[in-house]
């Protein structure tokens, strides 16, 4: 009798402590690779349309539903034409290469609001290149902890001027 009750309590304590263990444990850091397109707004849009590029992502959880993340990338917005004395010219495309750092939350159902701080180097073609403090606020939807669909407004401030743009990010997770 006493080895049938020791049975049962070991077996209570096992599964008690797995079941606590499963609630509580943090996911493992993880790897994400995404393409993205970013729509120009304000002032920016009257000069460049459409942004191409793509970017890498470290997320590492410091909890069951949030993580903290770094993020580098790579994004080019092409010039509009534009008309000056009767003579259609282009500018300059603006190459951009955006370091930041952020904070994920993600919510049950599989939705995350992500912000972010950091710092973009612009680089105008055959012009100067500067760089201007970021931000970012980041909503997405993550499905089967693989595929990653996100939108966000970006935006660089440098001398009391910003410059932003909407983007769409697709992304592919990699467990590390």
């Amino acid at each position: 009798m006493k080895k049938f009750q020791f049975l049962l309590i070991s077996s209570f304590l096992f599964t008690t402590a797995k079941t606590f263990a499963q609630e509580s444990s943090i996911p493992s850091p993880s790897l994400n690779i995404g393409v993205e397109a970013g729509l120009p707004v304000g002032d920016f849009a009257d000069s460049h349309k459409l942004g191409l590029g793509g970017s890498l992502k470290a997320l590492f959880p410091v909890a069951p539903d949030a993580a903290i993340t770094l993020s580098a990338g790579y994004m080019s917005f092409s010039a509009k034409e534009y008309e000056f004395g009767g003579v259609t010219a282009k500018g300059p495309a603006v190459n951009m290469i955006p370091i930041k750092a952020g904070f994920r939350y993600n919510f049950q159902t599989g939705l995350y609001f992500e912000p972010q701080l950091g710092y973009t180097n612009f680089k105008v073609k055959d012009g100067e290149s500067a760089g201007a403090f970021t931000y970012a606020a980041n909503l997405g939807y993550l499905f089967n902890q693989k595929v990653d669909l996100s939108a966000r407004y970006e935006a660089f401030s440098k001398n009391d001027n910003t410059t932003s743009f909407v983007g769409l990010r697709l992304g592919y997770n990699f467990s590390l």
